[in-house]
């Protein structure tokens, strides 16, 4: 159905398309300049260059640019437009493989918005082109987002100092930890002032459904909603990560109560007599219902969240091991070996070197070549 028919359909209907067609306008005029981050005059579409780092999460892209093309279907006409570039000008894969070809940044219109959609191996990324051509769109005083783990690449480049930011969750910790000073929240998505930011997956979704209602008001927005299955928006303030209860089909409130406390303190130690004070059980009964709905011990569990959290740290910082270490919570650098050995089966000088790898790759030989 073309969008021309979509704009007849819904003028005969209900809510009257006239109606808020005037309302669009009205709407659009006012809120370019104080509800939306991006500066633009007149009616003209809301333009959005789109930097795709390679190996950039498909899932977050989409999620980020089907509201937008929903927008103009609905309103019969362009209120957004969009464009990719990349950091040089060869065809960008995203983790699927799916190809895009960049335009060229010398032929593109100049954008409201710049979005960085980044995925895994952000790290490879962090080259002196990607923050040159990243500082040079700030320049031009636009609004500068990014969802998933681009918001990595902003933070390298001091684009997110003194604004609230987000970022995929299991970035989150290591990028704090280098970078202390960060505003970094723990939300789906946060608008400051002219900086966007989006922790990825489906989040994006979300995010524009927000942009879209700022802009043009909430019937579109939840028309655009709507066509997706999207019954249920969530707000900026929903957390990425479910609960303990969700996590691991905890039962009992009370040690739900202990966990979700355990998780909040981070590398910090919470007593057992604290912890079961929280449950509003005896230290006993806390550790046998742990027993049953974790298999393991309080403490167990515990040692678990932080080497986990130490494996993330050593895939995605430059912190020496011994560091390492110390922010998870370990005495030691031999504590810290020896409790990492025992969960993942090789010690973390090994995660370090398979880090090194990842960033460095082998340049193929010529028989790899050949056979290729």
């Amino acid at each position: 159905m073309h969008a021309a028919c979509v704009s007849q359909r819904y003028r005969k209907g209900r809510h009257g398309l006239d109606a808020r067609g005037n309302l669009m306008r009205r709407q659009s005029a006012a809120s370019s300049q104080s509800n939306v981050p991006w500066r633009k005059s007149g009616d003209r579409p809301t333009t959005v260059a789109v930097l795709l780092i390679p190996s950039f999460s498909l899932l977050a892209y989409a999620s980020a640019i089907e509201p937008l093309r929903a927008a103009n279907y609905f309103a019969g006409k362009r209120l957004y437009e969009w464009y990719h570039i990349g950091i040089g000008f060869e065809p960008i894969l995203s983790t699927h493989g799916l190809s895009i070809t960049p335009t060229r940044i010398d032929e593109a219109a100049n954008p409201d918005l710049l979005l960085v959609c980044a995925g895994v191996g952000v790290e490879n990324h962090a080259r002196p082109e990607t923050f040159a051509l990243l500082r040079s769109f700030a320049r031009q005083k636009i609004a500068i987002g990014a969802i998933s783990s681009g918001a990595w690449l902003l933070a390298k480049a001091g684009l997110l100092d003194g604004f609230r930011c987000t970022v995929h969750w299991e970035l989150a910790e290591s990028l704090a930890e280098e970078h202390p000073n960060l505003q970094i929240t723990n939300r789906l998505y946060e608008i400051d002032r002219d900086r966007l930011t989006c922790s990825g997956g489906i989040a994006p979704m979300d995010m524009m459904h927000a942009l879209i209602q700022r802009e043009y008001g909430s019937e579109l927005a939840s028309r655009v909603s709507e066509w997706f299955i999207q019954t249920q928006v969530r707000d900026g303030e929903q957390p990425q990560k479910m609960d303990a209860q969700h996590r691991f089909g905890i039962t009992h409130r009370g040690l739900l109560r202990a966990l979700n406390a355990m998780e909040r303190q981070g590398d910090g130690d919470l007593s057992h007599d604290e912890l079961a004070k929280l449950a509003g059980v005896s230290k006993r009964q806390l550790e046998r219902l742990a027993r049953s709905q974790l298999g393991c011990t309080l403490g167990q569990h515990h040692r678990a969240m932080r080497l986990d959290r130490a494996r993330l740290m050593l895939q995605q910082t430059t912190l020496s091991i011994l560091n390492v270490a110390l922010a998870c919570g370990f005495a030691t650098a031999s504590q810290f070996s020896t409790a990492y050995r025992a969960r993942f089966s090789y010690p973390p000088r090994v995660e370090r070197t398979r880090r090194h790898a990842r960033h460095n790759p082998r340049p193929p030989e010529t028989g790899e070549l050949a056979s290729s």
